[in-house]
């Protein structure tokens, strides 16, 4: 680095300084100059990686993405402030400051696609906002300060950059008032709490009971509750909806009875049709499921039509389709159940976790927000390609050149440019979000003179065609204990007991293999499971080789409840351990050979047979949950966790020495033949070998695998019932969970409870 004398300037490369103003040596405001855009152009990206990855975390369970997004999150603010100080507490003049500002302030305005971090930030909106109003009065006095020595062109440009800035903010502070205030929330959950009370008795004098298949009858709220609220009434003082002759209200039923060709068609006949009316379908379901958040009590779900409405609405069990033969139609149904699911969770991220609920609020328009971003976007390019940028040459202060480039104005043009990039896609996000279509759809609901326009139907078309539709990593975390515990993790033999123990809670899934994709054959076996109600406990439905007449007729019923399920923890480690043995112990290629060809479609392909691999899948999983997201279980995570660490422990003491599957097995084996029968005080490893021996023993290897695969998807369904919404929320962040999506299902059959919970120990709630 070196000064440029007045005339003569040296050889290009250099980094050369115009002229030297203020007391400071020139290298020292150099130096403050160089660092300023450093920080700059660090705050810049870190905006922008909030930007694109913040809303990554809902399709990655990635540890590096959550950590940049937490980084980046958690030091935004820290460095804005800490760079626009650094600007206002220069010792000289750089009239570029107060442009980095100004666009830089923007694009803080503009990264607010991520609210929140955790639920724990949801609860402390002023601090956001007082951050954010903090930096407008810095530009602001930026601003004033460099006035006099601004363009005229240049001075109003920014001056309407601060301006859309402050309206950013101040749209922000409402969407935070109308859409995510605890006391806002807490009364949009309490008005459909209320209505879900009385909404069977709307249906009753309709004169339906409730159709699944045309929803009739099935007024579930999807818009506009809040403008036809009536006054409290006693005696019951419930907050109650005028319905009929409602001005802005649109319900599932209206949805379905809509005669706009948008809407209007059969899911077999209009495909696209029937997916808009899903997308309203979800957002109701949506307004449902957001009561378990606030602990509000399920009115509905002890009511025939809700369990119908999954039974044979979502997974399309008609009273004369039971068993039609065709199993592709019924995978179609089945996925179009999760599907519907998915796209709900989806809301449920974006209400706690981006800002969408506030931009697209039924009381507040989307308008204004569009159009400041097409504004900026335009002042943006007007400000790239005016001549007082493109040819600024800096006569009272410093700057930076490298190879006769004015760095400078390179990074001027860089956040700029940034800024146009940022809003334009955000622009993009906001306009094709599922929030802005389910508003313009219901508006077309309300509407008539919209239905039949060829205009308005063109561009609604066109609204819900796009947008990304991936919601969730749909994929399963895979773990064995038996493989954790196995040879391969000897090397922990020698360390003390208390390392091992704390080796193992720091990273429990030594075991854990890669995830692998939830397939339509789970699905399918998942959706068969819950449509299964015909056995005597409501757990395990009979027919098919797999039902509580299968498990007697191979003396396996003492492995299913009884005394050796005191805990989750219990059935599903008993039940891995056995599924796991029968892997190793089974070749893939022989019960490959003896599968359908149907089943392997099914499946995948690839994978083995379809029961095998759904039986192995569902087995690894659920001992995923056991290992590591135990707060997603019924029980206290800390008890769960505690069983599943002794269960790991007996394992590995158990099989110490062990240098191949083989011995594995053999050693088990003779554990399980040396065992007491049916010992209720046996150690779970034992019921878990012996429950493999009995396994073996049927002839028919693929009646094995379908009869663990139909055990599993039923274990799943059992487990999945428990008060413990804000651990799922959490979830959402990290990619989702399989068990979340049955929650949820579960939840709007008015499946809220386990049936018939056979621990005689109960633990309480975590």
């Amino acid at each position: 680095m070196s000064r440029r004398p007045s005339v003569a300037p040296e050889p290009a490369p250099r980094l050369v300084c115009n002229a030297t103003t203020g007391d400071l040596p020139a290298g020292c405001n150099l130096g403050l100059l160089a660092r300023i855009e450093l920080l700059v152009l660090f705050c810049s990206a870190i905006l922008a990686l909030l930007v694109f990855l913040g809303s990554s975390r809902r399709r990655s369970s990635s540890a590096t993405v959550r950590l940049v997004v937490w980084g980046a999150f958690t030091v935004s603010y820290p460095v804005a402030a800490y760079t626009i100080g650094l600007m206002q507490s220069s010792p000289f003049h750089h009239e570029l400051f107060v442009v980095w500002s100004c666009f830089f302030l923007f694009v803080l305005a503009s990264s607010d696609s991520i609210t929140a971090y955790t639920l724990a930030d949801i609860k402390s909106p002023a601090t956001v906002l007082l951050n954010r109003g903090l930096q407008v009065i810095y530009v602001s006095v930026l601003l004033h300060y460099y006035a006099s020595v601004l363009s005229p062109k240049l001075k109003i440009y920014l001056f309407i950059v601060w301006l859309v800035s402050l309206g950013k903010i101040a749209l922000s502070a409402l969407g935070y008032r109308l859409a995510l205030r605890s006391d806002r929330l807490e009364a949009d959950n309490k008005l459909v709490a209320d209505y879900m009370t009385y909404e069977h008795d709307l249906s009753r004098q309709g004169g339906s009971d409730g159709d699944p298949v045309t929803m009739e009858g099935y007024k579930y709220i999807v818009r506009g509750e809040e403008t036809d609220v009536m006054e409290l009434t006693a005696p019951d003082y419930v907050k109650k909806i005028k319905v009929d002759g409602a001005r802005a209200l649109v319900t599932v039923e209206s949805v379905w009875r809509c005669k706009g060709r948008l809407l209007m068609g059969s899911s077999v006949a209009d495909a696209s049709a029937a997916a808009r009316r899903d997308l309203c379908l979800s957002f109701a379901l949506f307004k449902l499921l957001r009561r378990r958040c606030s602990n509000y009590p399920l009115a509905e779900s002890g009511q025939p039509k809700t369990r119908d409405f999954v039974l044979r609405g979502l997974l399309g069990q008609g009273k004369d389709d039971d068993d039609d033969g065709d199993g592709d139609r019924r995978s179609r149904r089945d996925g179009r159940a999760f599907r519907v699911i998915e796209v709900e969770l989806g809301f449920l991220y974006d209400l706690f976790y981006t800002r969408y609920p506030f931009i697209c609020h039924a009381a507040v328009s989307t308008a204004p927000h569009l159009a400041m971003c097409a504004l900026v976007m335009t002042i943006g390019v007007l400000t790239l390609s005016s001549h007082s940028l493109r040819h600024y040459h800096p006569t009272h202060h410093r700057s930076i050149e490298v190879n006769g480039v004015n760095l400078d104005v390179a990074l001027t043009m860089f956040i700029i440019a940034l800024v146009i990039v940022l809003e334009a896609y955000q622009f993009v996000a906001v306009l094709f979000s599922d929030w802005q279509k389910v508003k313009m759809l219901c508006r077309y609901v309300l509407r008539p003179s919209w239905q039949g326009n060829p205009f308005f139907e063109a561009v609604l078309r066109v609204l819900c065609y796009c947008g990304s539709g991936v919601y969730w990593k749909k994929t399963m975390s895979q773990y064995s204990i038996v493989r954790h515990a196995s040879p391969g993790h000897a090397v922990k033999d020698w360390l003390s007991r208390a390392t091992r123990r704390w080796l193992d809670r720091l990273m429990f899934n030594g075991g854990k293999a890669r995830s692998v994709k939830v397939s339509a054959a789970v699905e399918s076996a998942l959706a068969s499971a819950l449509r299964d109600r015909d056995d005597d406990d409501g757990v395990l439905g009979g027919g098919g080789g797999g039902g509580r007449a299968a498990l007697r007729q191979h003396r396996l019923d003492w492995a299913w409840g009884g005394a050796t399920w005191r805990t989750c923890a219990h059935a599903i480690l008993i039940w891995h351990i056995a599924t796991c043995l029968c892997d190793m112990q089974m070749p893939a290629a022989i019960t490959h050979k003896k599968t359908r060809p149907r089943a392997r479609k099914a499946a995948g392909g690839g994978d083995g047979d379809g029961d095998r691999a759904v039986a192995t899948s569902l087995s690894r999983y659920c001992a995923y949950l056991v290992s590591s997201a135990p707060e997603l279980l019924p029980e206290h995570q800390y008890t769960t966790r505690t069983i599943a660490e002794a269960v790991l422990l007996e394992l590995r003491v158990c099989l110490r020495g062990c240098a191949s599957d083989k011995e594995v097995l053999d050693r088990l084996k003779a554990v399980a033949e040396t065992a007491t029968a049916s010992s209720p005080e046996s150690g779970i490893h034992v019921h878990g070998a012996r429950l493999w021996t009995q396994l073996m023993v049927i002839p028919d290897q693929e009646m094995t695998w379908k009869l663990l695969a139909r055990v599993w998807a039923k274990l799943m369904l059992f487990v999945t019932p428990a008060d413990n919404a804000t651990a799922h929320v959490q979830h959402l962040t990290m990619g989702g969970e399989l068990i979340t999506h049955l929650w949820a299902l579960l939840t709007h059959a008015g499946i809220v409870d386990r049936p018939n919970s056979p621990s005689p120990h109960p633990h309480p709630a975590p």
